[in-house]
């Protein structure tokens, strides 16, 4: 009898803990939904406490406080390109006057190219430069589910730099300008052997040094334990997306970077710790200033001030744009 009821306890124990496995692998397994995938709602209702956004229905930000509708307003062409069985979307927008001076904007977590750069695109513009913008995947008018944090961007950007020297010419200049994901993306671009000679300076804004080290701080803002979700989440990622996140550092690119890069970053940022623009300064070996702006929140650096924001950026841009 001791022994059946050993035998019934045993059992007990085991089921409990595969439903308490199971439970917690579908729990990873939802977050992960949430996170990576463009129709997830959770992650930006979580997000609102610590980010207050205004998503539209397909989850992607739709408010952006002072900054205009320029980027509809003003003359510019849709472009379509297709790589990796994906349909993106492009916008440029050319100077006034002639010249060879191009910047290319990176967005970021579930943004868009028109919308996180409204302002900024203005601003490139008055200064002369033709100005194009990107939808990345899974964002604004390019196709595509999944949000993959710059693993797949970077590919992406990486041919629409193909894109543009092979419709603007060999010998155009090129500046890129990425802002939260869009920074982390740009920043990996930063040391590829394949990056052309004709990006001259990166301009990276409030980006990430690590994808787990970013998921880890959120998560413990969400009070979740963060180890095992890590864990798990990583293993579910490569069987859903086919990429392992833990790979996206940053913060090893600019140890080799091949461009001069100015680090921007909002002190009162409370989505990506401000820390992180620090150990990706330290980190960077290339030319290299950093501007953290007082009062300004995750991407609202050139909102927060604008004067200071444009001086800074004018500044590098003259001291290293050959």
């Amino acid at each position: 009898m001791k022994n059946n009821k050993k035998k019934s306890h045993g059992k007990g124990l085991l089921v409990g803990a595969s439903m308490l496995a199971g439970a917690f692998a579908a729990f990873n397994g939802v977050l992960l939904y949430q996170v990576m995938d463009r129709r997830g709602k959770l992650m930006g209702k979580m997000g609102e406490k610590m980010f207050p956004i205004d998503l539209d229905d397909e989850g992607n930000i739709k408010s952006f406080g002072t900054r205009t509708s320029w980027v509809d307003e003003a003359e510019h062409e849709d472009i379509t390109l297709n790589n990796r069985g994906l349909s993106l979307k492009g916008y440029y927008y050319p100077a006034d006057e002639p010249t060879d001076v191009y910047v290319f904007c990176s967005h970021g977590y579930r943004s868009n190219g028109k919308g996180e750069f409204s302002g900024l695109a203005k601003f490139y513009h008055d200064q002369g430069y033709n100005v194009f913008v990107v939808d990345h995947q899974a964002a604004g008018s390019s196709e595509g589910n999944n949000i993959s944090f710059g693993y797949f961007e970077k590919q992406d950007c990486m041919k629409w730099l193909e894109y543009m020297i092979e419709r603007f010419g060999s010998d155009i200049r090129i500046i890129l300008h990425g802002i939260s994901m869009g920074s982390a993306t740009v920043m990996m671009m930063s040391d590829d052997e394949n990056l052309p000679e004709n990006v001259k300076l990166i301009i990276a804004d409030c980006g990430y040094t690590d994808v787990d080290s970013q998921f880890k701080n959120v998560i413990h803002e969400l009070k979740i334990p963060a180890s095992p979700f890590i864990k798990t989440t990583h293993l579910f990622n490569k069987l859903a997306y086919k990429f392992d996140y833990s790979s996206i550092r940053p913060i090893d690119n600019v140890r080799n970077s091949k461009v001069p890069i100015l680090f921007i970053h909002g002190r009162d940022d409370c989505f990506i710790d401000p820390n992180m623009a620090f150990e990706l300064y330290n980190a960077c070996t290339a030319p290299k200033d950093l501007l953290i702006v007082d009062g300004a929140d995750h991407a609202q650096s050139y909102d927060t001030n604008p004067e200071l924001y444009g001086n800074k950026v004018k500044e590098f841009i003259g001291e290293h744009l050959k």
